[in-house]
């Protein structure tokens, strides 16, 4: 007797995951810009860019043993939710004469 494939779980996976790529690609569309401001050259940049990644990684050690005190399954549905909004936040047009009105979501302060 074959198990039947959970499609519920299948769609939650793959919709995760394009939430999760859309918060890949804002350092490099950035990149030129922060090149510009911070007067970097490629390997600065470089270093920038790595930097992010590093922070990812301390974030997730960190992130490890809250998950296992709160339980994974809220998290992850509370941290995916938070990755949508703040990614819609990110991707509102900024108001005119003001500063964007989500610094936190697209990277500043």
């Amino acid at each position: 007797m074959s198990e039947r494939t959970p499609w519920s779980l299948v769609a939650l996976a793959v919709g995760a995951g394009i939430v999760g790529a859309f918060q890949v690609g804002k350092v490099p569309v950035a990149l030129g810009q922060i090149r510009d401001e911070l007067g970097l050259g490629l390997v600065g940049a470089a270093w920038v860019l790595s930097l992010f990644n590093l922070v990812g990684v301390g974030a997730g050690v960190a992130m490890g043993g809250f998950v296992a005190r709160a339980g994974a399954r809220r998290v992850a549905v509370v941290g995916l939710l938070a990755m949508a909004i703040a990614g819609l936040a990110g991707a509102a047009p900024p108001q005119p004469g003001g500063p964007p009105p989500h610094p936190i979501a697209a990277g500043g302060w």
